[in-house]
């Protein structure tokens, strides 16, 4: 071999062997990231085996070698907050990381309510514009599903400035906000979050190895490769639904033939509304529902662009306005319908507007077209006109789709799927604490919530090596159609399931019963709820001891002369009613004569911390429940500094969700 050949030769295994030895570094390590104060911090990557590895900060280096697996990990020490600052990573390239601040930082998780992003909470345009990111930092975890844990993942932290802060979690930003106004101390949020999704997705396999309903799927998830088969069922998928499709009567060929024409012959229907709720005929389960109303024009609104705003419509929706497709929404439920279209389609005189609205497979109560009134209307150059109102509707197909999670994977029904894919990657970041917004998911398993809960908190901070992370979480706040007579209620189920993890302990809950909105499951009042939880960690993990954060919490009940004594804790300076208004709501009772529960008329402060219920027959009272429906309405009980009293129960009956396999208390 000449000169030549041994030279190219050796100059080709000089550059692999630099690019095999480049040190890599997971997206979590990057530019404008967040590190937590006040403890040993973790730094990891990839380089080739043996490769040397120098992270340089603060003047000091700190040294480690790659495994024979390329990976490598170096801890440093404690740091107190402060930044911005630089960092260095070293081997045979040098990867230099900017922007660095040190404070606090939160893994931010749960389903579609922490999802919702600042630009859809509560004066938005105001929020977004004021926002300033010099000391708050926001991480997004993309949504991906894995049966196999995965090591990494590709996003990149970011100031939560005006720029970016629209598509960062409300939730999370607002508490956020809140904690580094009031400590001056920096907060990273790391957001990992998915619209619809169940506990027990986001739960690692060893915490559900032995579970009596998922174990065994957990351990068959091990040897499926969930990327192809993830593709391969979302084509089977789709393919499905054009077939279904074909079914409906309002369809042909391609052609919807009744977006036309008005159908006053059509029945009535209040938009916005559930379908179960405002349906009266038929029980809509899945299918197809049209819907149609119309609109008196002027001439002068028949010019330039115009929009139609329909809400968020659970599953699908096509809209046209005087048969014209203006829009298309696909999973609507976490989304507002906003469509823009000419403005030339319109005309003087009566305008139809039809909505075909298609669900495959959400919660029966899910099923409709959900907002506040506000974001339903029809908006011209001259006018806007409202359309909550009464539309006629018709059911044109109606059927149980029974194979549709046989189809479609939906991270909502499968176990880990999510802990492997958006938990694991960040495992090895140095954090504070966790903030959890979820549970709408698990309405109709309460009992088996009871485990769940626990185990994701014990889980958590098991995999974090954290064991004592402070665990914040939101319960459930009201929901649906205001209660009339005492029921049976799956979120009330949820909310105890959730005030029981309240034993282990770091763990702090933000009661939200009066923040939530009957027609909509996700409630666009953020800056609260992100409040509460501030106030919460500055209580109990930031030394603020004098906070007044919490309201009444059932304590004890006794049974006496017929009556009932209730006492509870966290009354400050005694118990009182919202701004002086009695009747006391919310009450119900049992007792021995009826069997079953009804609303009482007096209840009566008696003490600083203690009610008194007075039989409504003269029977003695079993039982007492207090704001124990998924919308108990307006409540009114507080302590003196005007907190509301937690929901609770004195039986443990059977409910909704009872499933032996988690409890073996009731009766």
């Amino acid at each position: 071999m000449n000169n030549f050949k041994i030279t190219i030769l050796l100059s080709l295994v000089l550059c692999i062997t630099l690019v095999q030895a480049e040190v890599k570094l997971p997206s979590l390590v990057g530019s404008n990231m967040v590190l937590q104060r006040d403890k040993p911090l973790n730094f990891w990557g990839w380089a080739s085996n043996g490769e040397n590895i120098t992270v340089s900060f603060l003047g000091k280096n700190y040294k480690t070698t790659a495994d024979a697996n390329g990976k490598w990990k170096v801890i440093l020490p404690s740091q107190k907050a402060g930044g911005p600052y630089e960092m260095t990573i070293k081997a045979s390239n040098t990867i230099t990381l900017t922007n660095i601040l040190i404070g606090d930082v939160f893994v931010c998780s749960g389903q579609s309510n922490m999802e919702l992003k600042v630009g859809g909470a509560d004066n938005a345009q105001a929020e977004i514009a004021s926002a300033d990111g010099t000391n708050i930092r926001s991480f997004r975890i993309p949504n991906a599903i894995s049966s196999r844990p995965k090591e990494d993942v590709k996003s990149q932290w970011l100031e939560c400035d005006p720029v970016n802060v629209g598509k960062v979690s409300a939730v999370a930003y607002f508490f956020a906000r809140e904690l580094n106004s009031k400590t001056k101390i920096p907060i990273g949020i790391i957001e990992s979050y998915w619209g619809g999704t169940a506990i027990e997705t986001w739960l690692s396999p060893e915490a559900l190895t032995n579970d009596p309903e998922f174990g065994a799927k957990v351990i068959s998830l091990k040897s499926m490769d969930m990327e192809v088969e993830s593709k391969k069922n979302t084509a089977d998928f789709f393919a499905w639904l054009r077939d279904t499709e074909k079914r409906d009567p309002g369809y042909d060929n391609g052609n919807y033939g009744w977006r036309k024409q008005a159908h006053p012959e059509w029945e009535q229907v209040t938009v916005p509304g559930r379908f179960l709720n405002t349906i009266k005929s038929q029980k809509v389960r899945d299918g197809i529902v049209w819907l149609s109303t119309t609109v008196e024009l002027s001439d002068n609104d028949a010019k330039d662009t115009c929009y139609l705003s329909i809400g968020s419509i659970v599953d699908d929706n096509l809209a046209f306005v005087n048969g014209v497709k203006v829009g298309f929404t696909n999973d609507g439920k976490y989304k507002k319908s906003k469509y823009a279209f000419d403005g030339g389609i319109l005309h003087a005189g009566t305008n139809t507007i039809t909505v075909r609205v298609m669900n495959y497979g959400n919660p029966s109560h899910q099923i409709g077209i959900i907002g506040s009134l506000d974001v339903f209307f029809l908006k011209t150059k001259a006018n806007t006109y409202s359309l909550a109102k009464t539309w006629n509707y018709k059911l044109s197909l109606d059927t149980v789709f029974p194979v549709l999670h046989e189809k479609y994977i939906n991270p909502e029904h499968i176990p880990t799927l999510l802990y492997n894919g958006m938990i694991t990657p960040i495992t090895n970041y140095t954090i504070k604490g966790f903030v959890w917004y979820q549970g709408e998911s698990n309405e109709n398993k309460g009992y088996q919530y009871r485990t769940f809960m626990k185990s994701l908190i014990n889980d958590w901070r098991s995999k974090f090596s954290n064991p004592s992370a402070p665990f914040l979480f939101v319960q459930l706040p009201k929901f649906r159609h205001e209660t009339k007579a005492p029921e049976e209620s799956k979120w009330a189920e949820i909310r105890e399931a959730q005030q029981m993890a309240l034993v282990l302990p770091n763990t702090a809950m933000a009661m939200t019963m009066d923040l939530g909105d009957a027609r909509n499951i996700h409630p666009t009042n953020k800056q609260d709820v992100g409040k509460r939880l501030a106030l919460l960690y500055r209580k109990f993990f930031n030394g603020e001891k004098d906070l007044k954060v919490e309201g009444p919490v059932f304590e004890n009940a006794v049974f006496k002369n017929n009556n009932c004594l209730i006492t509870f804790k966290n009354v400050e300076q005694g118990l009182t009613s919202l701004k002086n208004d009695l009747p006391i709501k919310a009450f119900q009772v049992e007792t021995a004569s009826s069997g079953k529960f009804v609303y009482v008329p007096t209840v009566t402060i008696k003490e600083k911390n203690t009610l008194e219920i007075a039989s409504p027959d003269g029977k003695p009272i079993t039982a007492v429940r207090y704001a124990w429906a998924d919308n108990p309405g307006e409540l009114n009980l507080v302590n003196s500094e005007g907190l509301l009293a937690h929901p609770f129960r004195t039986d443990n009956y059977k409910g909704i969700g009872y499933d032996a396999r988690y409890d073996k208390t009731t009766k």
